[in-house]
């Protein structure tokens, strides 16, 4: 297998080990701080961050107004709106089930891409993978999704909304991508997304809720450096190397990763079921992406 085979299989699969661990770090970090700030603090310190490597790459904010209104576009839909909802649900759902709704996203990507990108559209192996992919995700979380109240119902509804507006943003990136360099649309989106999300914060929320613990600190790094600086330059390196609806299939493997973080960190044993449905999203996966 050629390197330029190699290397994006290299990063579907970190990218899948990343995304998978975020659900928990973000519901770990949602016990010492509100949602809406600890989103956007994180968006803001992975913004600082990414800003530097972006000049020492000799890169610049584009001066077209098309491209850089693109940029904006995406990142006020794909990082403001979307984990707002996703950090907002998190005080409600357990990071697995969050991570399962999620999971709805390639679906709607098979959607928007027949509309928008021509060669990128429905195909019967697309179809039925992702079919047999989210019926995996059902069946191992099938005694989970419980909507019992209307708070769990808003949550639960929230998460698709987001996952519905991550779907969109990506595959219009993907249909601008030749246009858009993957570090200065990160650092742009990154900047939309603390700018949003920390008003929200300041104007619903109280600051004097963000404590400053091992918990809300050592969530807020991760997040920014390894979930956002590096998952969202990979994730969009890979969407220009691959289809939108390939690389879109990451989103069936994080569940996994979710299960065996909750298994090795609060000893959540795996069931029959569980075993079963990983089998399944498995096989979706690989059928997906021939």
């Amino acid at each position: 297998m050629s390197n330029k085979n190699t290397l994006p299989i290299l990063v579907f699969i970190m990218l899948c080990f990343i995304w998978g661990s975020t659900w928990l770090f973000i519901k770990i970090g949602l016990d010492d701080a509100p949602p809406f700030l600890s989103a956007g603090a994180r968006f803001l310190l992975a913004a600082v961050l990414l800003y530097p490597f972006m000049k020492l790459k000799g890169l610049q904010f584009p001066r077209d107004w098309r491209v850089l209104s693109i940029m904006i576009y995406t990142g006020t839909f794909a990082v403001s709106v979307a984990y707002g909802l996703v950090y907002w649900s998190e005080q409600y759902l357990s990071a697995g089930l969050t991570a399962v709704l999620f999971s709805s996203f390639p679906f709607f990507v098979l959607i928007f891409s027949h509309f928008m990108i021509t060669d990128d559209g429905f195909s019967v192996k697309k179809i039925v993978g992702s079919i047999v992919g989210f019926s995996g995700i059902a069946v191992i979380y099938v005694d989970s999704i419980k909507l019992e109240n209307t708070i769990i119902l808003l949550g639960t509804s929230a998460i698709v909304v987001s996952a519905v507006v991550t779907a969109f943003s990506n595959v219009t990136i993907k249909k601008h991508s030749k246009s858009l360099d993957p570090i200065v649309l990160t650092v742009v989106q990154m900047i939309c997304g603390a700018v949003s999300l920390l008003t929200v914060g300041l104007l619903f929320e109280n600051v004097g809720d963000f404590k400053f613990t091992v918990k809300s600190i050592g969530s807020l790094f991760y997040l920014s450096i390894v979930g956002s600086c590096v998952a969202f330059v990979a994730y969009y390196w890979l969407i220009r190397q691959v289809k939108v609806t390939t690389a879109s299939l990451i989103i069936f493997v994080i569940p996994l990763v979710a299960l065996f973080l909750d298994w090795l960190v609060l000893d959540q044993l795996l069931s029959w079921r569980i075993l079963a449905g990983s089998g399944l999203v498995i096989s979706g996966v690989g059928l997906a992406s021939r």
